[in-house]
């Protein structure tokens, strides 16, 4: 989960990295007001591709990236994990 989330999203795929978001599966019928919490992950959260082929050099190249994007956006750890 991330404050900027749109911010992040971008310089990560500017790295290579396809993070993208999860507002694409939000459903017109679903009446967000209702649901807070998952109103507040539509917005803020980034998913990084995991998955069972990922190998330990494209896993450190992620961190590396965004331990840079957040180091350059002055965000603190706990701001982001939340």
């Amino acid at each position: 989960v991330t404050p900027t989330h749109q911010d992040i999203h971008r310089q990560l795929r500017e790295k290579g990295i396809e993070a993208f978001s999860w507002g694409g599966v939000i459903h017109p019928s679903l009446p967000l007001e209702k649901f807070p919490d998952a109103k507040f992950l539509y917005e803020h959260l980034v998913l990084l591709p995991i998955h069972q082929s990922l190998i330990s050099d494209e896993m450190s190249f992620m961190i590396e990236g965004l331990r840079d994007i957040l180091k350059r956006s002055r965000a603190q750890p706990q701001e982001v994990l939340q």
